[in-house]
């Protein structure tokens, strides 16, 4: 089977379940929106309903439709079962915001571009390769973080803070 055949081009929803108290959802739970401040609540975050497994190489498209200067937006993928409400302590981690990225046995590191409102971020989860890499608006970024992990089960995973108002849609 060519990697071509193994891709799947998900259009998930966020899980109501395992979501800050700040964070709304809306459009049949493709929209997360941060409604309180980092002050009262800390990270919105939101974990992913579907569980992607080994074998696939699983690609998500999403909007941001509002960003609040000074915010912080981080997406990226948790193990699923580890994925208390989200947290980027055990996550495999891109800011938007900052271009820096991040998963749990590393520090902060440059990597990508920064976004704005109206751009596209495309995560692929290659669990295949065991790799993450995210595109911008079409144009890729390279690979983020390399050997993953096998035999783990993914979630996505969205961490918006410090401004209420951002949001982005799952396309």
């Amino acid at each position: 089977m060519s990697q071509a055949d193994s891709t799947i081009i998900l259009s998930d929803n966020f899980t109501t379940d395992r979501k800050g108290t700040h964070v709304t959802l809306s459009n049949d739970n493709k929209t997360a929106k941060l409604t309180g401040l980092y002050a009262e609540a800390g990270w919105g975050s939101v974990r992913g309903e579907t569980e992607m497994k080994s074998g696939s190489i699983y690609q998500v498209d999403f909007k941001i439709d509002t960003f609040v200067t000074g915010g912080l937006i981080r997406i990226g993928a948790v193990e699923y079962s580890k994925s208390q409400g989200g947290t980027i302590s055990i996550g495999w981690i891109y800011d938007l915001s900052t271009a820096r990225k991040k998963n749990p046995n590393t520090s902060w590191t440059s990597y990508g571009q920064t976004f704005q409102a109206g751009d596209i971020i495309t995560v692929v989860l290659d669990l295949i390769e065991y790799n993450i890499s995210y595109l911008k608006n079409g144009e890729d970024l390279g690979v983020a973080f390399s050997n993953i992990g096998q035999n783990r089960t993914w979630a996505l995973l969205l961490n918006i803070d410090q401004k209420a108002g951002t949001q982005l849609t799952i396309l």
